[in-house]
């Protein structure tokens, strides 16, 4: 009964593995994948642990993807990093003190288990099989090593498997299968006669005198808002650094520079053979084996514990001397080609390396001149964009017209289209522009604006063109529409005030029948009608699932259509659902959910009292 919950669960941990290797180099920006600077230091303390700002900008990165990935068009520029972090350390905080109160019950996750999750993740897997060397690739490009990324999957489990207690422990009486079954499964008996808006439109009169009362009364609704139009100057680094040329000097010069700083890294490729606790007999055994000229590889798939590399005779891949634990990689740096370590211990066990060989790194420089010429521009930009800003603010200060600022900049005016304080199109649509235009400065007393920043290492200032005054529109314009409004509204008036009489008239004992027959009205009965009737109108069965049991002439009710037309809806009967009339598959069901229902709920309530004991320093 428990299993699908279990594997959704189960699901959950690979989906967020996968998440962690699905996030664009956009959303985090190539330099935060690397440990260093401030991405290495502390932006959250929870009980005394801490989470890299690293980790926050993973967390950030990977809820605006699944934001982005549910909302194929939302503009990304929308969910920005302040937007998004109060519910990224959230999560991030809630983990954590998940795998605390874990480790604090004596929990913990061995090799193993991490390996058999990471071989069944389709990014890592090559034919249908586990690739290390896709593996190493997949998670290097994404600024993870070997051991944190293992790390973070053992984090991950440790959280599943605790929160699996939650589960094991969760039950569903059948007192509450059959509670609920009363309410799911109950059906109804009702009968509706349908007052038609188009029939009672018919008789509606809507007068010029009706229309002006209306227009007089509503000015404001339809009066067209002050507009503003705006003359501009923006800069971009985009523009700036598009414009520049760069020399085949300066190209060559931070080639050479860069050959210079470029020294070979030496890259050590590894096998080895993990054990848990082994025995002195069984290292003596293997080491035995080995001397006998046994196949290191064989040795690795018969008795390494990490599946991961067993399969693949115990590679690791390469490794520049950062890649493994320290103790692992100072034994791999003091062998020799194909020569075995003797026993080395790490967190994760007992490891006999080999060092299978080992190749230097050379940058290509020629294949950097692309990167290069971005680099230089990007720097260059970033000056004279300086540069011209300070120019722009000097210029624009009192200046009569910003064509002489730009004629002095080398730049096009631009001017924008009308625009009220709702904003507008292309520049307008920046709120800092909308409320520089607006600001008494500029509207009033005609002067330009600040430099207004908008974003994206865009920057402008603005000068009046042209206002706009708010106007009212003339009556000729709108005199259709205030028409239709009136009709609408004494259509509804009038077909409310007929319903009620009709269920003053139920009330006093007529039926639905006899009074649809008597006005020629179209009317219609529904017999056990379930919540999900598909060919009964959604509004009507809604409305007779909210009214009250009926006692001995019914319950009566008034519900406003779509279309306009009004329903007058008499509920006859409610029969109440059981277990009994419910198939194998629907009790099944109702069970499964009631028990997640009750274990989110015991695992929410669980996380609250953590949040409410525990020490967090943002």
């Amino acid at each position: 009964m428990l299993q699908s919950f279990r594997d959704n669960i189960k699901g959950f941990t690979a989906i967020f593995l996968i998440g962690l290797l699905t996030i664009p180099f956009a959303f985090v920006g190539v330099d935060s994948l690397f440990l260093s600077g401030s991405a290495a230091e502390s932006a959250l303390v929870v009980n005394g642990e801490t989470l890299s700002e690293l980790k926050v900008q993973r967390a950030i990165a990977s809820e605006r993807s699944a934001i982005l990935d549910a909302n194929p068009g939302l503009d990304a520029a929308l969910l920005e990093d302040q937007l998004l972090r109060p519910r990224a350390e959230q999560q991030l905080i809630a983990a954590k003190l998940l795998e605390q109160a874990a480790r604090q019950a004596g929990m913990a996750i061995g090799p193993r288990p991490v390996a058999e999750q990471l071989a069944q993740i389709g990014a890592f897997q090559s034919d249908g099989r586990f690739d290390p060397d896709r593996y190493r690739y997949v998670i290097q490009s994404q600024g993870y090593t070997s051991a944190e990324f293992k790390n973070t999957v053992a984090q991950e489990l440790l959280t599943q498997q605790f929160s699996s207690g939650f589960i094991n422990s969760a039950f569903v009486t059948d007192s509450e299968i059959d509670q609920l079954a009363e309410i799911i499964e109950q059906t109804r008996d009702y009968y509706y006669l349908l007052l038609s808006a188009q029939q009672q439109a018919e008789q509606v009169e809507i007068d010029s005198a009706a229309v002006e009362a209306f227009y007089a009364a509503n000015s404001a609704r339809f009066s067209t808002p002050e507009q503003l139009s705006v003359d501009y100057i923006e800069l971009s680094l985009a523009s700036v650094a598009a414009a520049i040329e760069l020399s085949e000097q300066q190209i060559a010069q931070r080639l050479e520079q860069l050959e210079a700083a470029s020294a070979p890294t030496e890259l050590r490729s590894a096998a080895h053979i993990l054990l848990e606790q082994p025995s002195a007999e069984l290292l003596a055994e293997i080491a035995q084996r080995l001397a006998s000229g046994e196949e290191f590889a064989a040795l690795a798939a018969e008795y390494s514990t990490d599946i991961v590399s067993a399969s693949a005779g115990g590679e690791l891949g390469f490794s520049d001397g950062s890649t493994f634990p320290e103790p692992f990689e100072q034994a791999l740096a003091s062998l020799a080609v194909g020569e075995v370590s003797t026993p080395v211990e790490t967190e994760a066990g007992t490891h006999l390396i080999k060092l299978l060989a080992v190749e230097s790194s050379v940058v290509d420089v020629a294949q950097q001149r692309r990167s290069v010429e971005q680099a230089l521009r990007a720097e260059l930009a970033q000056s004279q964009l300086a540069e011209q800003l300070a120019a722009l603010k000097e210029l624009s200060f009192n200046a009569e017209s910003l064509a002489t600022v730009a004629a002095e900049l080398g730049v096009a005016v631009q001017r924008s289209a009308p625009f009220s304080r709702d904003g507008g199109s292309d520049i307008a649509a920046s709120a800092a522009v909308v409320d520089a235009a607006f600001s008494d400065d500029v509207r009033v007393d005609g002067f330009a604006s600040e430099v207004l920043e908008l974003g994206d290492d865009r920057y402008a200032v603005i000068k009046l063109v042209e206002s706009i005054p708010a106007a009212l529109l003339p009556l000729a314009e709108v005199a259709d529409t205030i028409t239709a409004e009136l009709r609408q509204q004494r259509v509804a008036a009038a077909l409310q005030q007929r319903g009620m009489a009709y269920i003053a008239e139920l009330e006093q004992g007529a039926t639905i029948e006899a009074l649809a027959k008597r006005d020629q009205l179209s009317w219609q009965v529904v017999s056990d009608a379930s919540m999900a009737q598909p060919q009964v109108q959604a509004e009507i069965l809604q409305r007779v699932f909210a009214m009250a049991n009926p006692e001995q002439r019914g319950s009566f009710a008034l519900q406003p259509l779509a279309s306009g037309d009004l329903a007058v809806v008499a509920l006859r009967e409610v029969t109440l659902g059981s277990v009994e009339r419910m198939s194998a598959e629907r009790r099944r069901a109702v069970r499964a959910g009631l028990l997640q229902s009750g274990v989110l709920a015991e695992l929410g309530s669980y996380q609250t009292a953590l949040f409410d004991s525990a020490d967090i320093k943002r």
